[in-house]
């Protein structure tokens, strides 16, 4: 496949899925989901990585926020 650039480094054409431990807070990542069993409707939903935490019982539980949210500084967990 072909590569792009951008900002310098290469950018494939392809999405790829990012491990937990590659999350870097306050950076943009990408969600896409498909509205229909054909795959033939994506939902595309720009987030920003921002922690990660523990629930009740330990497990590692990553936070998201929409962008929208983001730059308006609007806090998690803030109503």
């Amino acid at each position: 496949m072909e590569e792009k650039r951008h900002f310098e480094r290469e950018v494939p054409t392809y999405g790829e899925p990012v491990s937990a431990s590659e999350l870097r807070e306050g950076e943009t990542y990408f969600s896409v989901q498909f509205a229909d069993e054909d795959l033939l409707q994506p939902l595309m939903e720009t987030l920003v990585f921002t922690g990660r935490g523990l629930d009740e019982d330990g497990s590692m539980i990553l936070y998201f926020q929409d962008l929208g949210a983001y730059q308006l500084g609007i806090e998690r967990g803030s109503p």
